[in-house]
C-alpha cells in the first residue's frame, strides 16, 4: 500500500509541482536496504530563497521602526528633551550690568534667560557663568539667546566645565578666566535631556541610547578647546591618554589657562594635569 505524494501538490505558476521533488531528503527501500540521498541543489536553493525572504523581513523591520521612533519623538512632551524651568541648582538674574548665568545648561536656563533679556538686555554689558555643563544642544541654543548682547565679555568667576566650554567658545566676546576658576574638558556622553521615567519619553530614551554607542566626542570637542586656546589642542596630544576621550578629562586653573594661552608656560610642565590611562 502507497499513499500518492500527489496529496502534496501546490501551484504555482500555472503548473502544479510535486512536493516529493522538493524535498533535500529523498529515500529509497530496495529489500532491506534503505538509501538517503541529499540534493544539494535544492539545498541551496532553500537558502538563497530564506536570506532574500529575511533581508525583506529585517528592512521593512528597519523602516517600520525608523518611523515609529520619529513619530514618538514628534509626539512626547517637551520634558522629554528639556527642562521647563532651570534646576534646582540653576539660577539666572541681573548683577548690575551682569547677566549672572549659575547651575546646569538646559532648556528651561535658556528660557530663563532669554526672558531676563527681553526685559533688560539693553543694560547688560557683560556674562558671568559658573556651570558644571549640562546638554550641548541646550549650550548652542543659549550661545543663539545671548548673541543679541553682541560681543560682551564673557566672565567665569568660578568654574566652567563641559557643556559650558562649548558656550564659552562659541560666544563672540572676549573670555576672562579668574585665576582660581576652574576649566575641565572631557568626552561629553551625549544626551538629548533629563532621564524621565515616562513611557512618553521612549523616543529620546532611544535616542540617547543609539548616540551614547560611539562614547568618543573629540571630533566635537576639540574644536571647542580649539577656538578657546590654540595651545590646548597641543597640550592634549602630549596626554599618553587623550583628555577628550576620558570621562574624567582634564582640569585647569583659570591661572595656568592664561600662561598657557599667553606663553608664559609651556604645554610639556602641565602634563601632570593629563587623565590617568584606566579613566
Amino acid at each position: 500500500m502507497s499513499v500518492r505524494n500527489d496529496l502534496w501538490l501546490y501551484r504555482k505558476g500555472g503548473r502544479h509541482i510535486n512536493y516529493e521533488n522538493c524535498r533535500i531528503f529523498t529515500s529509497k527501500f530496495s529489500g532491506h536496504h534503505h538509501t538517503v540521498t541529499f540534493s544539494w541543489p535544492i539545498f541551496m536553493s532553500l537558502i538563497r530563497s530564506s536570506i532574500f525572504y529575511a533581508v525583506w523581513i529585517i528592512a521593512i523591520g528597519v523602516i517600520v521602526f525608523i518611523v515609529i521612533w520619529n513619530l514618538l519623538k514628534l509626539t512626547e512632551p517637551a520634558y522629554c528633551t528639556w527642562s521647563t524651568q532651570p534646576s534646582v541648582n540653576s539660577s539666572v538674574s541681573v548683577n548690575n550690568d551682569a547677566l549672572v548665568i549659575k547651575g546646569g545648561i538646559d532648556g528651561g536656563l535658556v528660557n530663563a534667560v532669554s526672558s531676563i533679556l527681553d526685559q533688560s538686555a539693553d543694560s547688560i554689558k557683560r556674562i558671568q557663568i559658573t556651570s558644571y555643563g549640562g546638554v550641548t544642544n541646550s549650550a548652542d541654543d543659549l550661545v543663539f539667546a545671548v548673541a543679541r548682547l553682541g560681543a560682551v565679555p564673557i566672565e567665569v568667576p568660578l568654574t566652567c566645565q563641559s557643556a559650558c566650554i562649548d558656550f564659552l567658545a562659541k560666544t563672540r566676546g572676549p573670555k576672562i578666566i579668574a585665576p582660581s576658576a576652574l576649566l575641565m574638558f572631557h568626552s561629553g556622553a551625549r544626551s538629548s535631556g533629563p532621564k524621565r521615567h515616562d513611557l512618553r519619553c521612549f523616543g529620546s530614551t532611544i535616542s540617547d541610547f543609539f548616540a551614547n554607542l560611539d562614547s568618543g566626542t573629540r571630533h566635537e570637542m576639540l574644536p571647542w578647546a580649539a577656538a578657546l586656546n590654540d595651545k590646548l589642542p597641543g597640550l592634549f596630544s602630549l596626554c599618553p591618554t587623550h583628555p577628550l576621550d576620558t570621562q574624567s578629562g582634564m582640569f585647569l586653573t583659570g591661572q595656568e589657562y592664561n600662561d598657557l594661552r599667553e606663553g608664559r608656560i609651556k604645554a610639556e610642565s602641565l602634563i601632570v594635569k593629563c587623565p590617568q590611562a584606566h579613566t
